[in-house]
């Protein structure tokens, strides 16, 4: 088996992706380190004593690219979208609780 290591070339390409989603690592539980020859590391999922809980090596600054391209369209645009989502159907649900709830009472208070 002959082991594959990153090329200078990649080393650079994937440098300047880590460098370009900085900001990403302060806003997730994410992370990309410098293997040296292996490549880049994506760690995500850290937790104290256990460490991180996922890893991935890269060697091309493409497929660096998407997986973070891709943490970071679901942390900045997914998950806003589905918590508005939730929001909305729990609006909605309290208002016709509070609805039947109210409505009850009048028709009690009615018929007495």
């Amino acid at each position: 088996m002959t082991e594959k290591y990153i090329t200078e070339e990649q080393r650079a390409k994937c440098r300047k992706v880590a460098d370009a989603f900085a900001e990403l690592y302060e806003l997730t539980d994410v992370m990309v380190a410098d293997a040296g020859r292996f490549g880049f590391v994506r760690l995500q999922w850290f937790s104290e004593g256990e460490g991180f809980d996922s890893a991935m090596a890269f060697r091309d600054s493409e497929e660096l690219f998407e997986e973070l391209w891709r943490i970071w369209y679901e942390h900045e645009v997914l998950t806003p979208v589905l918590i508005m989502v939730w929001l909305s159907f729990v609006y909605a649900e309290c208002r016709m609780r509070l609805f039947l709830g109210i409505s009850g009472i009048l028709s009690f208070h009615l018929r007495s």
